[in-house]
């Protein structure tokens, strides 16, 4: 994370506590820079060293900050949706925002998607909702 800026995490934990992460999360992400990751929309805990290599490496070529990650199990891999912000100040009241999807609220957040089964990587928007543990699962 030591590419990004201040502003760039303060702008973060915003962003978190608006989607409505678990508190203890954010704490930690506020505190040491820990990213955590919402598993198939049911599980919550911490990268493992190889997603960790994945964030610093998207961290430093792009200069944005990720500050969660999903994590979707499908029939050809893993799918990871890392929700981020970019470098550019002017850019971030555009980068999350209110959804209404099939009646419910949920959010849409700017992210940068990996998966490696389909060597695709692009940048887009999301559309997430958030359990009652803080878990964040994306919604198709």
């Amino acid at each position: 994370m030591e590419n990004v800026m201040p502003e760039q995490k303060t702008e973060a934990v915003k962003r978190m506590h608006e989607i409505g992460i678990a508190s203890h999360i954010i704490q930690v992400f506020e505190e040491n820079g820990i990213v955590s990751l919402s598993e198939d929309g049911e599980f919550l805990h911490r990268l493992d060293e190889d997603e960790q290599k994945m964030v610093d490496n998207f961290e430093k070529e792009y200069q944005c900050l990720v500050y969660h990650v999903l994590k979707s199990t499908g029939n050809l891999g893993f799918v990871y949706t890392f929700l981020i912000v970019t470098r550019n100040s002017n850019d971030w009241e555009l980068q999350l925002a209110p959804h209404v999807c099939n009646g419910e609220t949920a959010t849409q957040a700017l992210a940068y998607v990996i998966n490696n089964a389909w060597k695709c990587r692009e940048f887009g928007d999301v559309v997430i909702n958030v359990d009652a543990e803080g878990c964040v699962g994306q919604i198709l």
